[in-house]
């Protein structure tokens, strides 16, 4: 991944060029090892498995429009809502429920108020 800033009009521009989606999910399992998750990386995950067909199309979808909800909204920072090992726990069973991998590629701007602009492509392999 290739981060781009302006720091003029506050954002960063991110470049995505044949990421896996395995790769994906191994990067996020990997640096959430020490009880943090790395937000940006769960927000392109979220963002891409919309576009991805799952095995139980209706609990892929559930457990999706919830961790979205969490990350979106920063819940994970109120404790009693959600913490990383749930979070982790979602992602896990997302996916369990994605039978073959995909290939992503795009580009998003992140603006410091939160807010993205995703141009993201998934391709199966």
């Amino acid at each position: 991944m290739i981060c781009l800033e302006k720091i003029l009009k506050k954002q960063s521009t991110y470049f995505i060029i044949n990421l896996k989606l395995t790769k994906l999910f191994k990067e996020i399992f990997k640096r959430s090892k020490i009880g943090l998750i790395p937000i940006l990386e769960t927000r392109i995950l979220l963002r891409v498995l919309i576009d991805i067909p799952f095995l139980n199309e209706e609990m892929g979808i559930q457990i999706l429009k919830d961790l979205t909800n969490c990350i979106i909204n920063h819940w994970y920072t109120q404790k009693c809502l959600w913490n990383a090992k749930s979070i982790l726990s979602g992602i896990r069973k997302l996916k369990k429920l994605i039978p073959f991998d995909y290939d992503i590629n795009g580009s998003f701007i992140k603006y410091n108020d939160d807010y993205f602009y995703w141009d993201l492509e998934v391709s199966m392999i």
